[in-house]
């Protein structure tokens, strides 16, 4: 479930190009197959908070560190996305499914 909060108000004024917003996100999704839980009960549940930010003296120095360092440039940058990205993206591409006893685990086997 995802929710953007703000005023009204502000969507209906032509000289406010870009609105200050809120998001609230939860999911609960059963377990990606990269998590590498086979058959064991239970769920994903995770939750987000996230702000339009119009000036970067908001944002942790810590964070704009570690921004600078995974991705150079990021925040100079006009240019889009190349791709679509999200929270597990590098892990997934990092890990390798392990076969438990003959069977990757998360994928359906002939029991």
């Amino acid at each position: 479930m995802d929710g953007f909060h703000r005023k009204v108000s502000d969507l209906e004024h032509d000289d406010i190009v870009s609105a200050p917003s809120e998001v609230l996100t939860q999911h609960v999704n059963p377990w990606y197959p990269f998590f590498l839980m086979g058959k064991q009960p239970g769920v994903n549940y995770w939750h987000g908070r996230g702000v339009k930010v119009f000036d970067l003296s908001i944002v942790s120095s810590s964070l704009l560190d570690y921004v600078e360092e995974v991705v150079p440039g990021f925040l100079e940058s006009d240019a889009p996305w190349e791709m679509r990205t999200d929270s597990y993206l590098k892990y997934k591409r990092q890990r390798e499914p392990m076969l438990m006893n003959g069977v990757t685990p998360g994928e359906p086997d002939d029991d």
